[in-house]
């Protein structure tokens, strides 16, 4: 399947009635991934069949909440599982997508968020701690492997805030009331009762169980958070709060260069493509091994599609510093997109780049405050320089005369 993809995006890069083909196809495929909610047991499987046949394929997964009176699931209950990228096809040959044939819901999601097993484009979990939680699995007495009492909690307490909000039904501070007063479940008793159980001192408000996952490294990245945000409320206040404490130099863009783009001649295109779409280098550098799963884990909500996806542009392989002396204020439309977004060019040399290559061969920030996070993650200790060097040339255009050209000085 994965050469038949190939095959495509090479005919479509190479023809016209080829990228036509391609278009056609792209959207088909946005329908039918859009008209699918989720995966379904067989009507004919029950939920004992379902785990053992799970664990007879050798399957690493979690069912990961609400687990306790299983194989029992409630009328109108679904289950949620995480699974390893390896191992998703197994429950692919298990579950259907048909509404008609199937029974049970299952909510599905892969460790780095494969295709179809990924949470608003992202992974479900930061792909280290949802590595963890398959790892420390134990068995549940009806045979299903759950995620250990301690990621149990801490699993609960990431849902409770990044994926459902204000919709938890808990108190943003303590003092303030709940936004939502009737959630599904009733986090505020579960979440002390587990507490209390495991000895965590931890007060049961969002505020606070926010900086317990700060502490105990299970918070989500600023891109995670930013995605998560599009319709949490929560996440949106907490990325702003981060975005506030950075840096800001006007104009200022991290382009990361992604492996299907790093020979010499493709990373010269797309430098050359920034330059053409008002962007001054300010300085490149090539990400070693560590420096690459560092950034991998740590930006594009730990979601790089390398393994999964014919339009992955695999892992970050060079980091871009750029400025745009002279911003476009983004549409409306490119603002619902992405909230951060604060250059229409930056949207606009991506899209350029990924029509080009038939890949998603670069990935950016979508502010100046962002690409200064960014230079933080990546690197730390040359943060500080690079970001001088940016304000050196903005001072620069800026106290030139009109109409004068000037000199790149880096």
């Amino acid at each position: 399947m994965y050469r038949l993809k190939e095959l495509l995006r090479m005919f479509a890069q190479n023809s016209a009635h080829g990228k036509k083909l391609w278009t056609f196809l792209v959207k088909v495929k946005q329908i039918v991934h859009n008209d699918r909610r989720f995966r379904r047991l067989p009507r004919n499987m029950t939920v004992a069949q379902f785990i053992e046949q799970l664990n007879k394929k050798g399957c690493r997964y979690v069912i990961l909440r609400w687990f306790e009176d299983l194989p029992h699931v409630e009328y109108g209950g679904d289950i949620d599982l995480l699974v390893h990228d390896d191992d998703a096809a197994i429950l692919d040959s298990i579950l259907t997508w048909s509404p008609r044939k199937g029974g049970i819901p299952c909510d599905v999601y892969s460790v780095s968020g494969l295709p179809s097993y990924a949470y608003k484009e992202i992974a479900y979990y930061p792909p280290v701690i949802a590595q963890q939680l398959l790892e420390r699995a134990v068995q549940h007495d009806s045979g299903a492997k759950v995620p250990s009492e301690s990621d149990y909690f801490y699993s609960l307490v990431f849902h409770a805030l990044y994926h459902k909000g204000y919709e938890s039904g808990l108190s943003e501070d303590g003092i303030q009331a709940p936004k939502v007063t009737e959630p599904g479940h009733d986090f505020q008793t579960i979440l002390k009762e587990m507490a209390e159980k495991h000895g965590v001192a931890v007060d049961i408000n969002m505020t606070a169980l926010d900086a317990l996952l700060e502490e105990k490294g299970w918070r989500p990245t600023l891109d995670m958070l930013e995605k998560l945000g599009h319709d949490n409320e929560w996440c949106t206040k907490l990325t702003n709060e981060i975005l506030k404490d950075m840096p800001e130099v006007p104009g200022l863009a991290v382009f990361i260069i992604r492996e299907e783009a790093a020979s010499p001649a493709d990373e010269q295109n797309v430098k050359e493509e920034l330059e053409k779409h008002g962007f001054q280098i300010v300085r490149s550098k090539k990400l070693n091994e560590q420096e690459k799963q560092h950034a991998a884990q740590q930006l594009r909500g730990g979601n790089w599609g390398e393994k999964s996806s014919v339009l992955s542009g695999g892992l970050p392989a060079t980091i871009v510093t750029a400025i745009d002396f002279n911003p476009i204020e983004p549409s409306s439309e490119l603002k619902n997109k992405y909230p951060l977004l604060d250059n229409r060019r930056i949207a606009d040399v991506k899209k350029d780049m990924r029509e080009k290559y038939f890949k998603n061969i670069i990935h950016s920030s979508d502010s100046a405050r962002q690409a200064a996070h960014y230079l933080e993650t990546v690197m730390p200790d040359e943060t500080a320089e690079v970001l001088e060097a940016a304000r050196r040339e903005l001072a620069a255009r800026q106290s030139a005369p009109t109409g004068i050209l000037l000199e790149k000085t880096m």
